[in-house]
């Protein structure tokens, strides 16, 4: 057995956004964005050789589609004119072009507390292939989502163009057999630096 790990592909996606703003006043902002894309609207097919005999793989062409409302309180404190608070909430709904599985739904909130701490609850839910077992594997799969975030705006606290992302979240795995439902927790973490370019 030979098996060759060469793996080419090129796919494109494409996506719209519009932005509706709702209420404007001197203490908050207020808008609603609509969006929609597609992941892979070329169809592209993955290539790979085993024993010296080619094989391709048709990539899932994913559709998206959905809503994010978005509340700014524009009340500074004390503190270097920070904002008050933000909150946002988003709803999305996913389906695929080229199979009838992984159709789902997405939702999730962000609380941010003075630019500086930030909570997030997440849930989804898509169904599954079975494999023609459903007595032993499950037609979909849900489950909640959590995060947490630390946020650093240094491009207000200091004279320093930054602002510096910390981010964690917890993802339960969804057992796709019937006898156990959750097996394990998927753990994210991730850092990020933003370059805040000052008006002049």
């Amino acid at each position: 057995y030979k098996r060759q790990t060469q793996w080419q592909t090129l796919y494109l996606d494409f996506g719209l956004i519009y932005k509706l703003k709702l209420n404007q006043s001197k203490n908050s902002v207020q808008s609603i964005n609509f969006a929609a894309s597609v992941c892979n609207v070329n169809n592209a097919r993955l290539r790979y050789s085993v024993n010296d005999a080619d094989y391709q793989e048709h990539l899932p062409i994913i559709s998206r589609w959905g809503a994010n409302y978005q509340f700014h309180s524009l009340k500074e404190t004390k503190n270097k004119g920070l904002e008050t608070f933000s909150f946002s909430s988003m709803l999305e709904f996913q389906a695929l072009f080229n199979s009838k599985y992984h159709r789902g739904i997405h939702f999730g909130t962000e609380f941010i507390f003075r630019e500086l701490i930030a909570t997030r609850i997440g849930f989804y839910a898509e169904n599954q292939f079975n494999y023609n077992f459903p007595n032993s594997n499950r037609n979909y799969l849900s489950s909640p989502t959590l995060g947490m975030g630390l946020q650093l705006p240094l491009h207000k606290l200091s004279n320093l163009p930054f602002k510096i992302h910390l981010d964690a979240s917890i993802l339960p795995q969804p057992n796709y057999t019937q006898s156990q439902y959750f097996r394990s927790f998927f753990y994210s973490y991730s850092l990020r630096i933003d370059w805040i370019r000052k008006s002049s």
